[in-house]
């Protein structure tokens, strides 16, 4: 049952995996989990800078048009 495609099939084992991790617990713990940190914590600094990061990334892409984005998603494929 598990797919060809590479990432349906990245997908499909993160799902089992996700959940096997979550076999057992309670939901409000499993939200308690997913929520954003706080500025205190220092999760809350790696996650800040990713996305100054990403944002970065995409200004780029978008600055150099298309041709560049589409060779990229080939690549990805």
């Amino acid at each position: 049952m598990v797919p060809k495609d590479q990432r349906l099939r990245s997908t499909w084992m993160t799902k089992c995996d996700w959940d096997v991790l979550l076999e057992g617990m309670e939901w409000q713990s499993v939200k308690d989990m997913a929520n954003k940190p706080d500025r205190k914590d220092p999760l809350f600094k790696v996650i800040t800078a990713f996305q100054f990061y990403l944002s970065d990334v995409c200004d780029q892409l978008r600055k150099t048009g298309l041709t560049l984005r589409h060779q990229m998603l080939e690549g990805v494929k």
